[in-house]
Parts: C-alpha cells; sequence; structure tokens
C-alpha cells in the first residue's frame, strides 16, 4: 500500500463534509516553461483535433447507429442484461463525445439513456422490471439528425 499523501484531506462541518482526495498524478505535471524550439503540448493536441475534426461528424454518426441498434436489442430481446450492456455503451459513448465532436446537444439525451441503462439504486417497480424505462426505448431521432447536419439548401 502506498503512503498517504497528506494533501488528502476530509473536513468537517456541521451539516456536511468535504472531501479532497489525494493527487496521485501531481508528480507527471510538468511546470517548467518550454525549451526554445519546443513544440507546447496543448498546441499539438489542438492541432492533432483539429486535423480529425473532419471525420466527427461521421464517427457521430456511426455512434448513433450503434445506440439506435442497441435501442433496437431492447425493443426486440427485452430488457435484458446484454441490452442493458449495449445500450448503456453506446449512450456512454456518446454522452462522452457529444462536445468532442461538435454536438453538445446529444449529450443530455445520451445521458439520459446512460441512466436508464444503468443498474437500478433501489429494487425497481414492476412496470421498470418488465419493461424498462421509456427514454431507453425511444429512437434517437434529434441527435442522429444532428449528426447528419443541417438540411441541404
Amino acid at each position: 500500500m502506498s503512503p498517504r499523501d497528506p494533501s488528502a484531506a476530509v473536513k468537517t462541518f456541521g451539516d456536511h463534509e468535504v472531501i479532497t482526495p489525494e493527487n496521485k498524478l501531481r508528480h507527471l505535471a510538468s511546470n517548467r516553461p518550454l525549451a526554445p524550439g519546443e513544440e507546447d503540448p496543448i498546441a499539438r493536441a489542438e492541432k492533432a483535433l483539429a486535423e480529425l475534426s473532419t471525420e466527427f461528424g461521421t464517427w457521430m454518426h456511426e455512434e448513433c447507429e450503434r445506440l439506435d441498434k442497441a435501442r433496437r436489442g431492447l425493443a426486440n430481446g427485452g430488457f435484458n442484461r446484454a441490452n442493458k450492456d449495449a445500450l448503456f455503451h453506446a449512450a456512454h459513448d456518446i454522452k462522452g463525445e457529444a462536445d468532442t465532436f461538435g454536438y453538445p446537444a446529444c449529450a443530455g439525451p445520451a445521458s439520459g439513456r446512460c441512466a436508464a441503462a444503468r443498474p437500478p439504486r433501489a429494487p425497481p417497480g414492476p412496470a421498470r422490471h418488465i419493461a424498462g424505462p421509456a427514454s431507453a426505448r425511444s429512437p434517437p431521432h434529434s441527435c442522429r439528425a444532428r449528426a447528419r447536419g443541417p438540411p441541404a439548401s
């Protein structure tokens, strides 16, 4: 077991606690100035992202297709473990990629589908147990439309 980081702390107040976790990555960060001729790593990452950005629409369309396939599997095969996992992973990926790919409006609906496929925290009610939540069964039309881009004029 590694020694406890002194930066980790718990402060107790009257009605709550504030937990500051230890920073295990601090030793990997550098605050030294760039050497002459050394490329800025942030600029290098932004340049690489800009080069990939022409593919974002295609990738988001593929992610929407994967989410729709998971939704169809749920509709046809029921709310079983494999279908819930497929729905969760497809929605979770869209939720994480939406802003980067330029489709921030897709993050909210994907987050809802992700939450719908997450194991329930409390015992499920009869309707949820049998059919699953309605948000998991609805098609992701809004995200697919955004992935295709604006209509041609």
